[in-house]
């Protein structure tokens, strides 16, 4: 694998990449999960009414590669974790935005089910299991790692000066381009103006529709309150199969931008990252279901700033991944709102008022609360895995300034 500077994958014993969500997705069926709110006010401020997960799917994992399930009693391979029956012996698509590099990790396991995982650059790494199930930490500087339905998987790793990094990671699958065909929804964390590293992280999200690899469509929406969405002139971007695994982008939209597909069911993630670490997250447009009021959920979050490094608290159990717990309180459909009390990291749970299907079929928009809770847009992506962006962030010309923020969510296994 390879990454640049000090963050290396294989700092899995000692790193991994910064999160640079520019995603597109379009959230799948009932799944109520929507991701951490991150911060509200100033930078570094941590937003005590995180959102989490707001429910499971109710979705088993069918589609995944690695799927679930015992080791064959008869034979002295473990191919399952002793502590995570999701996390499989295989092959994973690792992408780190921060070096704008996607490669692939191999994971086997030992013959107590600890797992060990070979990264593409010949570094190896252990996973010693944390106090919660599917947790883990690996090497001296305290990586970070959880693992979702399906094998799907959040890293936040040390780099040399104590940052942490996001990264995301997930069974590595064949796709034809048959598989982009639909309407996608995005929502992601990209480079502003005209990209580059230099650049900070920005919010963008909206939807699009591919046909035949190329996209025929696509519609972007405001990054401030009241929301508006509007159709894009002429959008130009064909996508090809790569030799190297995923497809390759090509046109004025899609530039030299590497795509991955992973499918879990009925319900397909496509995530493209650019050169310059943008990465947009997709899923086919789906409406989206409502929860039923008492449902409790938890999620493991990891937030990343404006200069694509994850936000840290001192309450965190596993470093950069904080922990959300949501309770359904209130449902109506006919005003299409969800309630629900989140508490983040331990804080005082606070009201929060859920949109349901808006600004775009298959999203959701949260209300802010003056002092603790952010406007945001939220987009469920495949079971257990969502991200959400603030709205109304103030604007930045330098990375790691303002108060903009995209998280990633994992259901709790």
């Amino acid at each position: 694998m390879n990454p640049q500077r000090a963050k290396r994958l294989h700092y899995i014993a000692a790193a991994i990449a910064a999160l640079a969500l520019t995603a597109c997705g379009g959230g799948g069926g009932d799944s109520t999960d929507s991701g951490s709110t991150g911060s509200t006010g100033s930078t570094g401020s941590t937003d005590t009414g995180s959102t989490g997960s707001t429910g499971s799917t109710g979705s088993t994992d069918t589609g995944s590669t690695g799927s679930t399930g015992s080791t064959d009693t008869g034979s002295t391979t473990v191919t399952v974790s002793a502590t995570c029956d999701q996390l499989t012996s295989g092959t994973y698509r690792v992408l780190l935005p921060a070096d704008a590099e996607a490669s692939t990790a191999t994971i086997t396991m030992d013959s107590s089910g600890t797992p060990q995982v070979a990264w593409a650059d010949g570094t190896t790494s252990s996973l010693t299991a944390g106090t919660d199930a599917c947790s883990f930490t690996t090497g001296t500087n305290g990586a970070s790692v959880v693992v979702g339905t399906g094998g799907v998987m959040l890293i936040a790793a040390n780099d040399d000066d104590g940052t942490y990094y996001p990264t995301l990671a997930f069974p590595e699958q064949t796709a034809s381009l048959a598989d982009l065909d639909g309407t996608w929804n995005r929502l992601g964390w990209s480079r502003a103006n005209d990209g580059g590293t230099s650049e900070p992280y920005v919010l963008q999200y909206g939807m699009g529709t591919i046909s035949g690899g190329s996209v025929t469509s696509l519609k972007s929406c405001t990054t401030t309150t009241p929301v508006t969405c509007t159709d894009e002139s002429t959008p130009s971007a064909t996508f090809a199969v790569s030799a190297s695994g995923g497809f390759t982008g090509s046109g004025a939209d899609a530039p030299n931008v590497g795509a991955y597909v992973f499918k879990n069911g009925s319900y397909t993630l496509l995530v493209m990252l650019d050169q310059d670490g943008s990465m947009n997250l997709f899923t086919k447009q789906t409406t989206l279901s409502y929860p039923t009021v008492g449902t409790v959920s938890s999620s493991w979050n990891v937030q990343a700033n404006s200069a694509g490094t994850a936000v840290t608290a001192t309450t965190d159990t596993l470093p950069g991944i904080s922990i959300t717990t949501n309770t359904i309180t209130a449902v109506d459909t006919s005003a299409g709102t969800i309630t629900r009390d989140s508490s983040n990291a331990g804080a005082t749970a606070v009201s929060q008022t859920l949109h349901n299907n808006t600004p775009l079929t298959g999203m959701r928009q949260r209300d802010g609360v003056s002092g603790s809770v952010s406007p945001a847009v939220m987009l469920p992506l495949v079971p257990g895995l969502s991200v959400t962006g603030r709205l109304n962030a103030s604007g930045t010309t330098t990375p790691g300034t303002g108060n903009g923020w995209v998280v990633l969510s994992l259901n709790k296994s």
